[in-house]
């Protein structure tokens, strides 16, 4: 987890399928300038551990909820998802209305491209594409990728069944 910057709102940033923390290297010092930036890795990413269940949006919900109450952040809550990332923010802003400011979704879809090529973000700096290589190589990148693919299903089912999601629009 990563936390740079000072104020309110806090920007919560996620990342697509099988992405880590790393991808937000450039956005989040620019955006810690004007509020609080959060970049954390969801389980089996990047240097978090792998998850105890099945990763599902809302066990990803739950998850960083969770985190931020840890963390003691206070709403409101603005929130950006990428791809897959996307879908998790907008079940957390039908779940926590009162607490979401603001949804950005940037390329948000659930289909990940995993061909013989490690797991994350391939347009960083030399220096963080190291780091997210040898983190998107880890077996446990690949086992947490499969697993979000598999439960993508279930997942989606959760946004579509929460009595919020159709007011987000």
């Amino acid at each position: 987890m990563n936390l740079l910057g000072e104020g309110s709102p806090t920007i919560i940033l996620e990342s697509g399928m099988g992405g880590c923390s790393l991808d937000w290297c450039h956005v989040q010092p620019e955006l810690s300038e004007m509020a609080t930036v959060i970049t954390y890795d969801r389980a089996g990413f990047g240097w978090s551990t792998p998850s105890l269940s099945e990763p599902t949006y809302q066990q990803y919900v739950d998850d960083l909820h969770l985190l931020l109450t840890t963390l003691d952040r206070k709403p409101p809550f603005l929130l950006v998802g990428h791809s897959y990332g996307g879908m998790i923010m907008r079940l957390f802003a039908a779940t926590y209305p009162d607490e979401v400011m603001g949804l950005v979704l940037v390329d948000s879809t659930a289909i990940p491209r995993l061909m013989r090529m490690h797991i994350g973000s391939k347009r960083l700096p030399p220096e963080i594409l190291k780091k997210a290589r040898a983190l998107g190589y880890r077996s446990s990148a690949y086992k947490s990728a499969y697993s979000e693919l598999l439960n993508t299903g279930d997942s989606s089912i959760q946004l579509q069944e929460h009595h919020n999601y159709l007011s987000l629009y």
